[in-house]
């Protein structure tokens, strides 16, 4: 068993479909008995969204809030893909970088008849 860390961001969760597809990506890793680390930044376009929005109202918007509006835009862009994890029940917990002081919650999904 080994542990593996998988990103997703951009258009890898762009669409309902892709966000299925990876959902089932980390379903057969967790059902080849690996210990898994799902993390997902914004959803596709979002970052490129914000800047475009900040620059439309600044022409020189400050690099702190910049960063700020960044760091946050895809703060909600991962529960797509935890509905679709845990659509197929393994068990799973979805901490949301609480530690660093950007996020609310943490769920865990168990499933004690996902097999493995």
């Amino acid at each position: 068993m080994a542990l593996i860390v998988q990103k997703y961001g951009g258009s890898s969760v762009g669409t309902v479909e892709r966000i299925q597809a990876v959902a089932q990506r980390v379903q057969r890793t967790v059902a080849a008995g690996n210990s898994v680390v799902v993390v997902v930044s914004a959803m596709g376009k979002t970052t490129d969204g914000l800047v475009t929005l900040a620059h439309a109202i600044s022409d020189s918007p400050s690099r702190r809030e910049m960063d700020m509006l960044l760091s946050t835009g895809g703060a909600g862009d991962h529960c797509p893909v935890e509905y679709g994890v845990a659509e197929s029940r393994p068990a799973c917990d979805f901490p949301d970088g609480s530690p660093s002081g950007n996020c609310h919650r943490s769920r865990t999904y168990p499933c004690p008849d996902f097999a493995h």
